[in-house]
C-alpha cells in the first residue's frame, strides 16, 4: 500500500474501504466498498427491523458538468415504504451543488413508493459530494451524491493561423 491509499482496518477482509487520492480514481473510488465478484453491489438503503424506509439507488455519481452549468441527466430516486403504517417522509437535500428537481412525495400508505429527482450544478471545480436524507418517524435512510465540476474552457488569446497565398508570380493563377 502506498502513501496514497488509505484502508479502514475496520471493515471486514474483502469489504475493505479503499480510497485512491488521485483525481476522478478518488472521486468514484473514495469511500465506496470493495465486492467480491460473486457479491452483488447493494442495490438500496434497506430499512432495520422496524423501521419503515428504503431508498434506490443508494449512490448517484454525475457526470463531468462544467462549473455553473447544470447537467442535462437528472438522477431519480424511489423512496418507499415498507412498514405496517403510512408515513410522511422528510427529504433533505446536504451538497451545495445539488438540488431537487421535482417530488412527488407525501403521504405513503403501506408499501407505496414516491420519486424524487435530483438535479447537478457544480458550484467549484473538482470532486462535489452530497447526500439525500429522508426521514420519517425513527427512520432514517441516506443516498450519496457524486459529480464532478470541471473548469469552463478560457477563450486562446492566439489567433488563428491565416493561410496567404500569393496569388500570380507562379504560384496560383491570378484572379480575374
Amino acid at each position: 500500500m502506498t502513501n496514497d491509499e488509505r484502508q479502514d482496518p475496520k471493515q471486514p477482509a474483502g469489504r475493505r474501504m479503499w480510497c485512491l487520492a488521485a483525481g476522478a480514481v478518488a472521486l468514484l473510488g473514495c469511500g465506496l466498498p470493495e465486492q467480491p465478484a460473486d457479491e452483488p453491489a447493494p442495490a438500496a438503503s434497506e430499512p432495520a427491523a422496524g423501521r419503515a424506509l428504503s431508498i434506490a439507488p443508494v449512490l448517484a455519481a454525475f457526470p463531468v458538468t462544467r462549473v455553473g452549468e447544470p447537467c442535462e441527466v437528472p438522477e431519480l430516486f424511489t423512496i418507499s415504504n415498507q412498514g405496517p403504517v403510512a408515513v410522511t417522509p422528510a427529504v433533505t437535500l446536504l451538497g451545495d451543488s445539488f438540488r431537487i428537481a421535482h417530488s412527488e412525495c407525501g403521504e405513503l400508505s403501506p408499501g407505496q413508493s414516491c420519486t424524487i429527482e435530483v438535479r447537478f450544478t457544480p458550484a467549484g471545480e473538482g470532486p462535489r459530494t452530497g447526500t439525500v436524507e429522508v426521514a420519517a418517524g425513527d427512520s432514517l435512510v441516506r443516498a450519496s451524491l457524486i459529480g464532478l465540476g470541471q473548469a469552463m474552457s478560457r477563450p486562446s488569446a492566439r489567433p488563428r493561423p491565416i493561410d496567404f497565398l500569393e496569388r500570380g508570380a507562379g504560384r496560383l493563377p491570378a484572379s480575374p
